[in-house]
Parts: structure tokens; sequence; C-alpha cells
């Protein structure tokens, strides 16, 4: 019910421009407030992906308005992401997280 993914527009970017799709938004959203932070966006990324310029603006300003970026590498690491998000009463914190088999440790962006 809480969350809601940004679809993959790499087809059809036209299109979704005129449909309101803004440069930069994450992937997926959780809009469930922990007490401390609003919601929870998603940044997907794969094993070599990196964070574009706008992405990076984007994020900034939604952590300025109080919600949580996560950018994940991987199934389970956004699954890693969500857990501890859901589990968080402590502050908000940024990480980057690998995508390596059995470690998912968070990294300061």
């Amino acid at each position: 019910k809480f969350m809601s993914h940004a679809r993959n527009i790499h087809a059809a970017y036209a299109s979704a421009v005129k449909e309101g799709l803004r440069e930069g938004v994450p992937d997926v959203f959780l809009a469930y407030p922990t007490g401390v932070e609003h919601g929870l966006f998603i940044e997907n990324k794969a094993k070599d992906g990196t964070v574009k310029d706008a992405q990076g603006s984007y994020h900034s300003l939604l952590r300025s308005q109080g919600y949580r970026i996560e950018v994940c590498f991987g199934a389970e690491a956004a699954i890693q992401a969500i857990t501890r998000y859901l589990g968080s009463r402590n502050g908000a914190q940024d990480a980057k997280i690998p995508a390596q088999a059995g470690k998912y440790e968070a990294q300061a962006v």
C-alpha cells in the first residue's frame, strides 16, 4: 500500500516528460513515516552504476525536506535498506549499500 515505483522510462522518455516526469526522481518511494523521517526513497543502481548529477540534486532536495535517500546496488540491498528504515528511530542516515553476497553494510555517500 505504501510503496510506489517510478516506471522505467528509457523507451518512452519524451512521453514521460510530457506526463510530468522529473529528472532525478528516485526509483522507489515508501510513503511511511517513521516519526523521524517522512518516507524512504530508493535509487536502484547496477553493480557498477553511479548517481547522476540530476539524481544527486534531487536527493539533496528530498533530504532537506526530511526524507531518507538510499542508493542500493541490487534487490537484496534494497530489502536491507527498507528493513533498516522501518526499524529506525534515531535519525536520518543516507547510505550507499554494496551488493555483495552476505554483506550489506551502510557506507556514507
